[in-house]
């Protein structure tokens, strides 16, 4: 009986053991037997006439990525999948905001030809484009359309009148592009591509928004920072005694736009007109006085001058412009044939006046100032400044 009982035991073991084993199988990854070494493209091991492991022969073709070809899972030729990735295509690559650094139209400088002192273009992924102008001015202007992938261009850029057609050549490593257009203009701009954030370390006061780092500024304000308040005769203020004391007590500036002929009458009779702030009316008073018809044009000009229903303008003092000086860039954009700039200020000599002369009104430079007789060009503009509580 034990025996039998032994025997039982052995056997229940013998069929568990069996058991266990045959799940082991079961569970087991490992490919099929392949004992003639047949192709079978799905077995991890490079077999039958397969070139590699489960490519080649009579699987797909194996990925080279230095063969010339698309084969594999290469997404292109010899990129992309198991290969490095591919480069974007130029519709691609145009994607994102650029800064315009040179534009030439027929041969001619735009930014010169135009005023313009900052241009970018926006591709966004969703085919809308825009480019944004910022004037030498201190005005701008967004203009919004869209673009695509050209038939017969890089990419085509639609406008009111129909489309402008370009071609793109990218350089290091595509953070540069030039663009040659297919246009009557001959367009040709280079654009370096924009990595930050253009408005996140503006100093804009008074704004109404920041694009492409230029303050928008609110209604009243001007200026590069819109730091500028503009007068109750569309002047900007740029001076503000603090109290109601004396003749005035703000000073705001605008331009006169009329040609003149010459700046000084030929007499004399006073000497050493005042370059103090507030003495630019009496300035003004006091050669009229003394030349009578005859008076310096410019100062004719500029007290004749009438804007918004204020006719109480002059031209400056010294001193009330180089008040001026920081907003002269809102007034006049910026001339590339150079500007002079007149005070009532005058010397003994009757045909001097204080004035300032520069290119380009970036910045102030007191070597500019100086004692000058000048032949106005016709077109020339004046700084006008008026007093006012």
């Amino acid at each position: 009986m034990k025996n039998l009982k032994f025997i039982i035991i052995l056997f229940s073991l013998s069929v568990f053991m069996m058991t266990v084993y045959s799940c082991s199988k079961d569970d087991d990854n490992s490919p099929p037997p392949n004992p003639d070494n047949n192709t079978t493209c799905t077995d991890g091991i490079q077999n039958g006439n397969e070139t590699g492991v489960d490519c080649g022969g009579d699987c797909e073709a194996c990925v080279s990525c230095i063969d010339g070809i698309q084969n594999g899972n290469e997404t292109g030729i010899d990129c992309g999948g198991d290969c490095p990735d591919c480069p974007p295509t130029k519709a691609e690559a145009i994607i994102g905001i650029w800064e315009v650094t040179e534009l030439s139209l027929n041969g001619n400088d735009y930014f010169s030809e135009f005023g313009v002192r900052k241009l970018y273009f926006n591709f966004r992924a969703d085919m809308s484009y825009e480019s944004f102008i910022i004037n030498k001015n201190g005005d701008s202007d967004l203009n919004p359309s869209t673009y695509q992938p050209g038939a017969n261009a890089d990419i085509e850029i639609a406008n009111s009148a129909g489309s402008d057609f370009y071609n793109c050549e990218f350089s290091n490593n595509y953070m540069t592009v030039t663009l040659t257009g297919n246009n009557a203009f001959e367009t040709v701009a280079l654009l370096q591509k924009v990595t930050e954030d253009l408005c996140a370390n503006n100093s804009c006061v008074n704004t109404v928004e920041c694009l492409y780092g230029h303050c928008i500024c609110a209604t009243g304000f001007i200026g590069e920072d819109c730091s500028g308040k503009l007068g109750p005769a569309g002047g900007i203020q740029i001076y503000d005694r603090g109290d109601n004391t004396g003749p005035f007590r703000y000073i705001e500036v605008s331009r006169v736009p009329f040609s003149a002929a010459s700046v000084a009458c030929p007499q004399g009779g006073f000497f050493d007109i005042s370059g103090q702030l507030g003495y630019g009316a009496a300035n003004c008073l006091d050669i009229l006085l003394t030349c009578g018809e005859l008076a310096n044009e410019a100062v004719t000009i500029s007290v004749n001058h009438e804007q918004n229903g204020f006719d109480d303008w002059h031209l400056p003092s010294s001193e009330e412009l180089q008040l001026a000086m920081p907003y002269v860039n809102e007034i006049f954009g910026c001339p590339d044939n150079g500007t002079t700039l007149l005070t009532s200020t005058q010397s003994n000599n009757i045909s001097q006046f204080y004035a300032y002369t520069r290119n380009c009104f970036d910045n102030a430079d007191d070597n500019n100032w100086g004692w000058t007789t000048v032949e106005m060009d016709p077109g020339a503009e004046f700084v006008v400044v008026r007093y006012y509580n």
